[in-house]
């Protein structure tokens, strides 16, 4: 029983020691809004492997857009350690497509995407964001596919939240 009172007094501590994951900061908040592109992007990176190899894609991102998205389609590239491009063993691809169905808008509560399984290799070090298309309810569309397009959409440093591991390079 008094292991159990610790258990449970060390986890309200640690629940209540500065904002949690996925809580957004008052400055974090600031700079959303001033943020000029539909979503703030603040983490990309791969899961642990399975028992199979399989690894999960998870972004982390905030809504900034004043319209409601319909759908949000990133593509990613898969590395290994030594940043060599690598492929899915099971379906032979390296850009892996995701699909995320809305509706979203700013007040959305999800911030976590994940797509299981992308990439089945047990060589996969990391992911790389490489294009983002946003459908909206309205019909228009926002593609970003060059380096410095997606590099707008991604968060400052002190606000990355990424779970796992992410490319450095």
């Amino acid at each position: 029983m008094k292991k159990l009172i610790k258990i449970i007094s060390l986890s309200f501590l640690i629940m209540s020691c500065g904002p949690q994951y996925g809580q957004i900061t008052p400055d974090m908040r600031k700079f959303m809004n001033q943020h000029n592109a539909p979503l703030l992007i603040t983490g990309v990176s791969l899961s642990s492997s399975n028992s199979v190899g399989g690894r999960d894609v998870i972004m982390n991102l905030e809504i900034t857009s004043e319209k409601t998205i319909k759908y949000i389609f990133p593509s990613f590239s898969a590395y290994n350690e030594v940043n060599d491009k690598i492929n899915c063993t099971i379906r032979d691809y390296n850009i892996f497509e995701g699909k995320a169905t809305g509706p979203y808008n700013k007040e959305s509560k999800k911030s976590v995407f994940y797509w299981e399984n992308a990439y089945y290799n047990w060589s996969a070090h990391c992911v790389e964001l490489v294009e983002v298309t946003i459908e909206y309810v309205d019909g228009t569309i926002d593609k970003y596919s060059t380096s410095d397009e997606i590099s707008k959409l991604y968060a400052p440093q002190e606000f990355q939240r990424t779970v796992g591991i992410g490319c450095n390079f």
